[in-house]
């Protein structure tokens, strides 16, 4: 496919020429002190972020900004359940940067929305091979066959365009599947992991760093192969 820029492109749109801003559901810059505990969202909505673990930022691996999140395979970020970040019947983008520290053929939870052992919305699991989406309380899944690099950042992409889910990593589209329909379940929205409705209640945990995570509802941004970000996410 041919390769889309957006170094200067969707990512910074304003209001020119009647097309409408970019607005996130959630955006997290992760920016703060090293070792910090404050996990900021830069949407409008002002999300207030629970901690479980020890999540923390951190100034060891930064993509952008002043830290990036640091994730020690047993620790996540949480949100309370909201419409915002409800896919169902709708366009959408979650995109983020990972810097994986380890990764083996067991999941990895980058982020889910779950309830534990209940239900399961939609949620991103890496293993050592594969990237995989899944949704619709685990029935339904999308697989990327690709090993991400450890000790690398590299840009995660899932999107839906009209029914049909897409996987990108670094620019590049991995997998896709048409006719796509995701139902919403009451769930907390988690990034760094898992809450526990996955492999018989277990939790499932990333081990490395996250920056610029970002949802986007309605806009399903990237619908071919593009250049990933070269700054940070602009806020709305």
């Amino acid at each position: 496919m041919p390769r889309l820029s957006l170094g200067l492109g969707m990512q910074n749109i304003r209001k020119v020429g009647g097309v409408a801003p970019i607005s996130p559901s959630l955006l997290l810059h992760f920016d703060g002190s090293n070792n910090g505990t404050t996990f900021t969202d830069s949407s409008l909505n002002n999300f207030a972020a629970g901690l479980f673990g020890a999540p923390i930022t951190s100034t060891t691996q930064i993509k952008f900004g002043s830290a990036s999140g640091y994730f020690n395979n047993s620790s996540l970020i949480y949100f309370s359940d909201n419409s915002a970040f409800d896919l169902s019947s709708t366009n959408f983008c979650i995109e983020c940067w990972v810097y994986p520290l380890s990764l083996s053929e067991n999941y990895s939870g980058l982020f889910t929305k779950d309830d534990y052992g209940n239900s399961f919305s939609y949620g991103l699991l890496l293993t050592d091979t594969t990237i995989e989406f899944r949704w619709n309380a685990f029935t339904e899944f999308l697989t990327a066959n690709y090993s991400l690099s450890l000790n690398s950042w590299q840009h995660i992409a899932v999107t839906n365009s009209g029914g049909t889910l897409r996987i990108f990593v670094n620019g590049d589209e991995k997998n896709s599947q048409s006719s796509v329909v995701i139902t919403n379940a009451s769930d907390n929205l988690f990034i760094g992991g898992t809450n526990g409705s996955f492999q018989s209640e277990e939790s499932v945990f990333f081990d490395g760093y996250i920056d610029e995570f970002r949802i986007v509802n309605n806009n399903a941004i990237y619908t071919a192969n593009f250049t990933p970000p070269s700054s940070p996410f602009p806020n709305p």
